[in-house]
């Protein structure tokens, strides 16, 4: 698509010498996401909130308030054993519809049940 561009709408030679370190970082950018390798990773979420992850880096913990579920990505926010903060987006293309759906409806229950616990307290 871009090189339609650069064919249909030629730059003169000083606006093609300064784009192209741009263009190539973009182009070397793309094909390193392309060649890394893709783990499968696995997520474990109990009904109380605590979230495990298998064959990752990331690290397990407790959901917290303000998980996102959107059509394209869910955000996962929780707070590791070491009181740490942590966000994770997981793309609805990540997942199998069916576990989309099931992983969002839970993410789903736990902020309502965070929002009803908060209008108990007042």
């Amino acid at each position: 698509m871009l090189v339609l561009v650069f064919l249909l709408q030629p730059l003169p030679g000083l606006a093609l010498w300064l784009a192209s370190p741009l263009l190539f970082l973009v182009y070397w950018y793309g094909v390193r996401c392309y060649r890394q390798p893709r783990l499968a990773a696995g997520l474990s979420l109990q009904a109380d909130g605590q979230l495990r992850w298998w064959q990752s880096t990331l690290p397990g913990g407790a959901l917290r308030e303000g998980c996102l579920v959107s059509e394209f990505g869910l955000l996962l926010r929780w707070q590791s054993e070491h009181a740490q903060l942590h966000l994770h987006w997981l793309l609805a293309d990540q997942l199998t519809a069916t576990d989309y759906r099931a992983l969002a409806r839970r993410i789903n229950q736990f902020n309502w049940q965070c929002a009803a616990t908060k209008h108990a307290d007042k």
